[in-house]
Parts: C-alpha cells; structure tokens; sequence
C-alpha cells in the first residue's frame, strides 16, 4: 500500500509535487496554496482542448483558477471511487465498474 507521503522535485528554483496518482491528487487538495507556483493562470496558457478548459473555467473569465483546480480534482475523485486506480499509465479504456454508481457530469 502506498503512504500518503508527498512527494516534491526540484524544477528550476522551486519544488514541484509529484502526481503520480488519485492518492496524490487527494494531496492536492491539502497542500497549502502557499506552495502553489501560480493561483490562476489564462486559459490560454494551456495545451490541451478548449472544450476540456471550459469545464474547468467555471466562472467563464479565461483564467483557471486553484479552487477550480481543487473542484476539478474532488470531481475527479467522486466519480472514480478507486483513487489508487487514477494513474498516469492510462491507457483509454476504463471499466464501468470504476465509475460511481451516482457519477454526475
């Protein structure tokens, strides 16, 4: 069973929590926001699908935010019960056992 130890690696100047799974995103939601690089960022600023940022943006002003980070991650856990299942080896496919049985979207 994995500890719930977080775990930080130098980037640059500063540290950087390690995400390596659902246990470790459950940490993101107690790490003081004092150790978060940024609390907001635009929406511009990432590299992934709009459609998925808009999601996060819940507030629609283009910037994303640590509580819309936060509620994006508590989401995340409440549909996936099986926070040790969440893993960066993902590989597409996710069995509907995984998912709660009052998921919302």
């Amino acid at each position: 069973m994995k500890s719930n130890t977080m775990k930080f690696v130098r980037q640059g100047s500063t540290y950087q929590m390690v995400i390596e799974d659902g246990l470790d995103l459950q940490g993101v939601l107690s790490l003081d926001e004092a150790l978060w690089v940024a609390m907001s960022a635009p929406t511009e600023a990432f590299n992934c699908d709009p459609r998925f940022l808009n999601y996060i943006d819940t507030d629609s002003n283009q910037q994303i935010g640590s509580e819309e980070v936060k509620a994006a991650i508590r989401w995340l856990l409440d549909q996936l019960p099986d926070h040790a299942g969440i893993t960066a080896e993902f590989n597409g496919t996710l069995p509907l056992s995984s998912i709660a049985d009052t998921a919302t979207g």
